[in-house]
Protein backbone atom coordinates (compact mmCIF):
# COMPACT_ATOMS: atom_id res chain seq x y z
CA UNK A 1 0.00 0.00 0.00
CA UNK A 2 0.90 3.43 -1.22
CA UNK A 3 0.55 5.00 2.39
CA UNK A 4 2.18 2.06 4.57
CA UNK A 5 5.22 2.88 1.93
CA UNK A 6 5.50 6.41 2.65
CA UNK A 7 5.12 5.91 6.61
CA UNK A 8 8.28 3.85 6.31
CA UNK A 9 10.17 6.10 3.73
CA UNK A 10 9.30 9.07 6.16
CA UNK A 11 10.19 7.23 8.76
CA UNK A 12 13.60 6.31 7.55
CA UNK A 13 14.12 9.91 7.16
CA UNK A 14 13.73 10.98 10.14
CA UNK A 15 16.05 8.39 11.48
CA UNK A 16 18.52 9.80 9.03
CA UNK A 17 18.30 13.08 10.43
CA UNK A 18 19.05 11.84 13.48
CA UNK A 19 21.89 10.91 12.78
CA UNK A 20 23.12 13.61 11.27
CA UNK A 21 22.74 15.61 14.75
CA UNK A 22 24.31 12.77 16.09
CA UNK A 23 27.24 13.27 13.90
CA UNK A 24 27.75 16.73 14.02
CA UNK A 25 27.45 16.57 17.50
CA UNK A 26 30.47 14.06 17.94
CA UNK A 27 32.73 16.59 15.99
CA UNK A 28 32.26 19.71 18.35
CA UNK A 29 35.35 19.32 20.03
CA UNK A 30 37.58 18.38 17.55
CA UNK A 31 39.08 20.74 15.07
CA UNK A 32 40.78 19.09 11.82
CA UNK A 33 43.02 21.48 9.23
CA UNK A 34 42.64 21.14 5.96
CA UNK A 35 43.08 20.06 3.43
CA UNK A 36 44.12 16.95 5.37
CA UNK A 37 40.48 16.69 6.61
CA UNK A 38 38.53 16.32 2.65
CA UNK A 39 39.90 12.81 2.47
CA UNK A 40 35.99 11.80 2.95
CA UNK A 41 33.04 13.78 1.94
CA UNK A 42 31.97 16.68 4.05
CA UNK A 43 30.90 15.76 7.91
CA UNK A 44 30.53 18.27 9.12
CA UNK A 45 33.77 18.73 11.53
CA UNK A 46 35.16 21.33 12.69
CA UNK A 47 38.20 22.97 10.61
CA UNK A 48 40.59 25.19 10.19
CA UNK A 49 41.56 26.50 6.90
CA UNK A 50 44.14 28.62 4.98
CA UNK A 51 44.35 29.40 1.07
CA UNK A 52 44.24 32.40 -1.42
CA UNK A 53 40.58 33.88 -2.88
CA UNK A 54 40.52 32.36 -6.44
CA UNK A 55 38.16 33.51 -8.94
CA UNK A 56 34.79 35.57 -8.78
CA UNK A 57 32.56 35.20 -5.73
CA UNK A 58 29.21 33.48 -5.89
CA UNK A 59 25.99 35.28 -4.56
CA UNK A 60 23.54 32.43 -3.28
CA UNK A 61 19.95 34.19 -3.62
CA UNK A 62 16.91 33.25 -1.11
CA UNK A 63 19.03 32.77 1.37
CA UNK A 64 17.18 33.84 4.93
CA UNK A 65 17.90 33.58 8.01
CA UNK A 66 15.84 32.80 11.30
CA UNK A 67 15.00 35.90 11.36
CA UNK A 68 13.23 36.29 8.00
CA UNK A 69 15.88 38.47 6.92
CA UNK A 70 16.21 38.39 3.04
CA UNK A 71 20.08 38.54 1.62
CA UNK A 72 22.39 36.21 -0.28
CA UNK A 73 25.66 33.63 1.18
CA UNK A 74 28.63 35.14 -0.33
CA UNK A 75 30.51 32.12 -1.82
CA UNK A 76 34.05 32.42 -2.36
CA UNK A 77 36.33 30.27 -4.11
CA UNK A 78 39.91 29.74 -2.38
CA UNK A 79 42.88 27.81 -3.35
CA UNK A 80 44.10 25.15 -0.80
CA UNK A 81 47.89 24.33 -0.05
CA UNK A 82 47.06 20.90 -1.54
CA UNK A 83 46.01 22.73 -4.96
CA UNK A 84 42.52 22.38 -5.07
CA UNK A 85 40.30 24.73 -4.09
CA UNK A 86 37.33 24.89 -2.06
CA UNK A 87 33.91 27.08 -1.84
CA UNK A 88 34.12 29.38 1.56
CA UNK A 89 31.06 30.36 3.15
CA UNK A 90 31.93 34.01 4.00
CA UNK A 91 28.80 35.01 5.54
CA UNK A 92 24.94 36.44 4.79
CA UNK A 93 24.76 39.56 3.22
CA UNK A 94 21.69 41.61 3.61
CA UNK A 95 20.52 42.64 0.46
CA UNK A 96 21.68 46.46 -0.95
CA UNK A 97 24.77 46.09 1.64
CA UNK A 98 28.20 45.54 0.36
CA UNK A 99 30.83 43.44 1.59
CA UNK A 100 34.67 44.00 1.37
CA UNK A 101 36.73 42.15 -0.83
CA UNK A 102 38.03 38.38 0.63
CA UNK A 103 41.44 38.20 2.27
CA UNK A 104 43.84 35.17 2.10
CA UNK A 105 42.63 32.99 5.21
CA UNK A 106 45.28 31.86 7.43
CA UNK A 107 43.69 29.41 10.21
CA UNK A 108 40.38 30.47 10.38
CA UNK A 109 37.84 28.19 11.77
CA UNK A 110 34.28 27.02 10.05
CA UNK A 111 32.86 23.85 9.41
CA UNK A 112 33.20 21.50 6.47
CA UNK A 113 29.63 20.96 5.45
CA UNK A 114 27.80 19.73 2.71
CA UNK A 115 27.35 22.01 -0.84
CA UNK A 116 24.27 23.34 -0.98
CA UNK A 117 22.34 22.25 -3.78
CA UNK A 118 18.80 23.29 -4.41
CA UNK A 119 15.56 22.59 -6.66
CA UNK A 120 15.25 25.05 -9.29
CA UNK A 121 12.52 25.56 -11.44
CA UNK A 122 12.66 26.87 -15.02
CA UNK A 123 13.91 29.81 -15.43
CA UNK A 124 16.31 30.38 -12.54
CA UNK A 125 20.00 31.47 -12.70
CA UNK A 126 22.43 28.79 -12.75
CA UNK A 127 25.95 30.04 -12.94
CA UNK A 128 29.57 29.82 -11.47
CA UNK A 129 29.74 33.66 -9.87
CA UNK A 130 27.38 36.48 -9.45
CA UNK A 131 24.05 36.22 -8.19
CA UNK A 132 22.25 33.18 -8.37
CA UNK A 133 19.45 30.46 -7.34
CA UNK A 134 21.82 27.44 -7.25
CA UNK A 135 25.25 26.79 -8.40
CA UNK A 136 26.56 25.52 -11.79
CA UNK A 137 28.87 23.32 -10.50
CA UNK A 138 30.92 21.98 -14.16
CA UNK A 139 30.73 25.83 -15.12
CA UNK A 140 32.47 26.63 -12.08
CA UNK A 141 35.09 23.58 -12.34
CA UNK A 142 35.75 25.13 -15.65
CA UNK A 143 36.27 28.29 -14.50
CA UNK A 144 38.55 27.85 -11.81
CA UNK A 145 40.79 25.26 -13.83
CA UNK A 146 41.86 23.64 -10.68
CA UNK A 147 40.09 20.45 -9.00
CA UNK A 148 37.10 21.83 -6.71
CA UNK A 149 36.45 19.76 -3.19
CA UNK A 150 32.84 18.86 -3.27
CA UNK A 151 31.95 20.73 -0.23
CA UNK A 152 31.84 24.33 1.52
CA UNK A 153 33.30 25.71 3.91
CA UNK A 154 31.11 27.64 6.55
CA UNK A 155 32.76 30.24 8.22
CA UNK A 156 32.31 30.71 12.24
CA UNK A 157 32.79 34.27 12.56
CA UNK A 158 32.18 36.93 9.41
CA UNK A 159 33.72 40.76 9.15
CA UNK A 160 30.54 43.35 8.98
CA UNK A 161 28.17 43.21 7.17
CA UNK A 162 28.41 39.83 6.94
CA UNK A 163 26.72 37.75 9.35
CA UNK A 164 28.14 34.14 9.92
CA UNK A 165 25.71 31.90 8.12
CA UNK A 166 24.17 29.06 10.47
CA UNK A 167 26.44 26.03 10.13
CA UNK A 168 23.49 23.40 11.03
CA UNK A 169 22.52 20.36 9.49
CA UNK A 170 19.06 20.13 8.27
CA UNK A 171 17.70 18.33 10.86
CA UNK A 172 14.02 18.28 12.79
CA UNK A 173 13.74 14.50 12.78
CA UNK A 174 10.35 14.82 14.46
CA UNK A 175 9.10 16.59 11.20
CA UNK A 176 9.52 12.81 9.43
CA UNK A 177 8.40 11.12 12.30
CA UNK A 178 4.83 13.24 12.33
CA UNK A 179 4.67 12.61 8.65
CA UNK A 180 5.48 8.73 9.06
CA UNK A 181 2.65 8.65 11.86
CA UNK A 182 0.28 10.66 9.79
CA UNK A 183 0.61 8.42 6.84
CA UNK A 184 0.63 5.08 9.42
CA UNK A 185 -2.76 6.50 10.81
CA UNK A 186 -4.20 7.11 7.06
CA UNK A 187 -3.07 3.47 5.84
CA UNK A 188 -4.85 2.07 8.79
CA UNK A 189 -7.80 4.04 8.21
CA UNK A 190 -7.98 2.84 4.77
CA UNK A 191 -7.46 -0.73 5.90
CA UNK A 192 -10.41 -0.16 8.00
CA UNK A 193 -12.65 1.58 5.36
CA UNK A 194 -12.18 -1.50 3.28
CA UNK A 195 -12.85 -4.25 5.89
CA UNK A 196 -16.00 -2.53 6.43
CA UNK A 197 -16.71 -2.38 1.99
CA UNK A 198 -16.35 -6.22 2.03
CA UNK A 199 -18.18 -7.33 4.90
CA UNK A 200 -21.45 -4.73 3.69
CA UNK A 201 -20.77 -6.36 0.02
CA UNK A 202 -21.36 -9.97 1.50
CA UNK A 203 -24.13 -11.55 1.14
CA UNK A 204 -26.80 -11.73 4.76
Amino acid sequence: MLTFGLAVWQWQRGADKARLIARFAAHADRVATLPAAMAALPDMRRVRIGGQPLGAALLLENSLLDDGRAGVRVLQPYRLTDGRAVLVDRGWLADGAVAAPPRALDGAEGRWMPSPRRFTLPGAALAAAGRLDAIDWPALRRALGVPLHDGVVVLAQAPAPLVPWPALPDIAPERHYGYALQWLLMSLGLLFAAGRFVRRGRPS
